[in-house]
């Protein structure tokens, strides 16, 4: 953002504030709005944008997103799909009001794609999916770090943290919370699972993030402290979907 010269803070926050609201109208994945958003940060650090081609930039990049983490074809029997979705330049148009034209929206993709290398700019997620790849984690304690991500993902300031040990302390987060927290149990009888152990953070958890305890708890008391007493409505993924209309609130606390 310190290369713009038309652009602050204020107005990241209104466009992924925008970008929100586009995840819950078209019911995109979460992993979805988390890459989309960094697909705009990791834009926004490189490329000079005008103040009126910010919108595009975000609606580009959710498309982007939505087009990588793809869904099968739709198939006989499922509910019929909306008009409009996020997958083609027309949807772009369509959800921008019309304010850019088609040729505009490829031309925008094409530059946000521009020296897009894989590997080369992992957003969080990516690093809190290796850190649980082989971790023995409950369900409800994987949700919560994801939605960690997704509130990270608002704060600018954290823009500033490297990917990966933003991944470590939303792991670590969501570890404390659930092993404290009785919804924990709760989680798991409404999913139709039977309750989970009791879980603890580590230095195998620790190792898997890449960062020592230490380190991890130093960042969380001094970029994270905006989450202490923070509630979260986290979606249980039990049976690999998203289930959206059991919410489970934890109350966060960050120190400790």
């Amino acid at each position: 953002m310190g290369r713009q010269e038309e652009l602050n803070p204020g107005m990241r926050h209104i466009l992924v504030d925008w970008l929100y609201e586009l995840y819950d109208e078209l019911e995109l994945s979460t992993e979805v709005l988390l890459q989309g958003t960094y697909h705009v940060d990791r834009f926004l650090s490189t490329q000079h944008v005008p103040r009126d081609a910010l919108q595009l930039v975000g609606a580009v990049s959710l498309m982007l997103a939505s087009n990588h983490f793809c869904k099968l074809p739709h198939q006989d029997g499922d509910p019929p799909m909306r008009e409009h979705s996020l997958n083609h330049a027309d949807d772009v148009v369509y959800w921008t009001d019309g304010t850019y034209t088609v040729e505009q929206v490829v031309e925008m993709e094409a530059r946000v794609l521009f020296g897009f290398e894989v590997g080369e700019w992992e957003s969080p997620l990516h690093f809190l999916t290796l850190a649980c790849a082989s971790a023995t984690l409950p369900d409800v304690t994987i949700s919560l770090a994801v939605e960690l991500l997704v509130v990270c993902a608002k704060e600018y300031t954290l823009l500033r943290v490297h990917p990966r040990l933003i991944a470590a302390c939303a792991l670590y987060l969501a570890v404390k919370n659930t092993r404290t927290s009785t919804m924990a149990v709760k989680s798991t009888m409404l999913a139709g699972a039977p309750p989970t152990q009791e879980i603890a953070w580590t230095s195998e958890l620790a190792s898997r993030c890449g960062y020592p305890t230490a380190v991890i708890k130093e960042h969380i008391s001094r970029e994270f402290c905006m989450l202490d007493g923070k509630e979260l409505r986290c979606r249980s993924c039990a049976s690999g979907r998203t289930v959206r209309d059991r919410p489970i609130h934890i109350l966060l606390f960050t120190h400790g």
